[in-house]
C-alpha cells in the first residue's frame, strides 16, 4: 500500500492538469476507436500518444541538478531592479536537457531560463527583479522545473532557502544645516550663561549655594571677597523626526512616499555626519501589542511612541522600508506631546506629515517641547509648489517632489 500510495503521488506531481486532460482524451479515444470502430477518434488517439511519448524523455530520471540563488545585492533602493544570480549544477553523468527554474518573489513567480548543461557542469543565469515600491521581498524557495514543451509532464527539485531583499525609499542629500542643538559638554559654546560646564566665561561674586570647586582664587585674592567662575553653556546637535503615519494625515500614497522619503533624507544625513538622530512614530496596535506582551514595562511606554532604529544609516533605511499607514496610529498632534514627555533633549524637532497638516496642528505637536527647541514641518503635498512660510516660531516647509527639500535647505530656509 506505501508502494502504491508513492507511486500516486508521484505520478500526481509528474503529470500536469493538461497533461491529465491529454490522458483523458486518450483513453476515451482509444475505447471508442476498439469498441465502436470510429476512425476519428483513432487519430485522437494517436495524436495524445504522439504528444506524450514526446513529453516522456523530459521527465525521465531523477532530477539531478541543484540550484542556488544569490542576491547581488540585497538592499537597493526604489526603482532600482535588483540582480539575482540562478545557479544550477548538474550533478548527473549526463546531459541536463534545456529547464526552467521559479523563483518565488513575494507573491509571485519569477521564471528563469535554463540552457543545456553539459555533465558534472553548472551554469549561472542571471535576471533583474523589479522595485517599483518599498517593500520588504522574500526571494525564493527557488525549483528546478525540468518539463516538456507543451507542459503535459513535470519534474521538480526545489531549493528551499529564502532570501530577504530591501528596497529602500528614495534619498536625497540634503545639507547638514537641518540640525539643532542641546546641552552637552561636548558641544560647542552658546550664548547662555550657566553656573557649570566646561567653556569658562566670567567671575561673580560668590553666593550661597554656589559648589566652592567653581570659586576663583585669583580673583577672590584681588577683591577680597569670594569669587565663582561662571560658563558659558555648550550643547550639541540632536535630531527628532516626529513622522505622521495615520491614513487621514496623507490624501495619497504619493504623498506617503513622498513623506517616507523626505524624513529618510534628513535622517541618514545627520546619521552620516554623526549627529545623535531620532526617528519617532506611533506604533501601530499589533506591534504595540506583541511589544506589551513580550516586556510588560518597556511594552506601556513603547505604546505611546516608537523610535526607529537609527544606529546606522542602513538600519534607519531598513526601518523607514516597514513604515505603512495604520488606523491603530495616532496623529502627529498627539504624538507630539507623547515624545517630549520622553524626550526633552531634542534641539530641532521636524514634523513630516501629508498635505492635511495645518498650523494648529503643528503647534499642538510641539507644544511639550522647550522654548529653546527649533520646530520644522514638512508638509508633503505632491500638487503644490515648494515654498517657505514662518508662522510665529514654527517653520512651515511645503514640498512637492524629493528634489525641493534639497533645494529649500540649500537657499538657507533653515537659517
Amino acid at each position: 500500500m506505501n508502494r502504491l500510495r508513492a507511486a500516486r503521488q508521484a505520478l500526481s506531481r509528474t503529470v500536469t492538469p493538461l497533461g491529465w486532460f491529454v490522458l483523458a482524451v486518450t483513453a476515451v479515444s482509444v475505447t471508442l476507436t476498439f469498441s465502436m470502430g470510429l476512425i476519428e477518434f483513432g487519430v485522437l488517439t494517436g495524436l495524445g500518444s504522439i504528444l506524450l511519448l514526446i513529453a516522456l524523455p523530459y521527465v525521465l530520471g531523477r532530477n539531478n541538478s541543484a540550484v542556488t540563488l544569490e542576491l547581488e545585492n540585497d538592499r537597493v533602493r526604489v526603482g532600482v531592479g535588483a540582480v539575482l544570480h540562478v545557479t544550477v549544477n548538474n550533478q548527473s553523468l549526463r546531459p541536463s536537457l534545456p529547464s526552467t527554474v521559479e523563483v518565488v518573489v513575494d507573491e509571485g513567480i519569477v521564471q528563469v531560463r535554463i540552457p543545456v548543461i553539459g555533465p558534472k557542469s553548472k551554469v549561472t543565469v542571471s535576471g533583474a527583479i523589479a522595485t517599483p515600491k518599498r517593500a520588504v521581498l522574500q526571494i525564493g524557495p527557488a525549483t528546478s522545473v525540468r518539463q516538456d514543451p507543451l507542459g503535459l509532464l513535470r519534474r521538480a527539485r526545489t531549493d528551499t532557502k529564502v532570501y530577504t531583499l530591501y528596497v529602500h525609499p528614495i534619498t536625497v542629500g540634503v545639507p547638514g544645516s537641518t540640525v539643532g542643538l542641546i546641552r552637552d559638554l561636548d558641544g560647542n559654546p552658546t550664548a547662555n550663561i550657566v553656573d557649570s560646564d566646561i567653556a569658562f566665561h566670567a567671575v561673580r561674586p560668590y553666593t550661597a549655594g554656589d559648589a566652592q570647586r567653581h570659586i576663583h582664587w585669583k580673583s577672590t585674592a584681588k577683591t577680597g571677597a569670594l569669587m565663582v567662575k561662571q560658563f558659558e553653556e555648550t550643547k550639541r546637535s540632536r535630531l527628532a523626526i516626529l513622522l505622521a503615519t495615520t491614513p487621514t494625515e496623507f490624501l495619497s500614497a504619493q504623498e506617503l512616499e513622498l513623506a517616507v522619503s523626505a524624513a529618510a533624507s534628513l535622517a541618514t544625513e545627520a546619521i552620516a555626519i554623526g549627529r545623535d538622530t531620532e526617528v519617532l512614530v506611533s506604533p501601530t496596535g499589533n506591534t504595540a501589542a506583541a511589544e506589551n506582551s513580550a516586556s510588560p514595562s518597556k511594552g506601556h511606554q513603547d505604546r505611546r511612541v516608537k523610535s526607529l532604529k537609527t544606529a546606522t544609516v542602513r538600519s534607519a533605511l531598513d526601518s523607514f522600508t516597514l513604515i505603512q499607514t495604520d488606523d491603530s496610529a495616532v496623529s502627529l498632534e498627539h504624538l507630539g506631546p507623547r515624545a517630549a514627555a520622553s524626550r526633552r533633549d531634542a534641539s530641532l524637532v521636524v514634523l513630516v506629515s501629508g498635505s492635511t497638516l495645518t498650523y494648529r496642528q503643528a503647534a499642538l505637536a510641539t507644544s511639550a517641547f522647550g522654548p529653546d527647541v527649533r520646530v520644522v514641518c514638512v508638509i508633503c503635498d505632491v500638487n503644490s509648489s515648494p515654498g517657505v512660510q514662518q508662522i510665529g516660531s514654527i517653520t512651515m516647509l511645503r514640498i512637492g517632489v524629493l528634489a525641493d527639500l534639497r533645494q529649500l535647505l540649500l537657499r538657507g530656509a533653515l537659517q
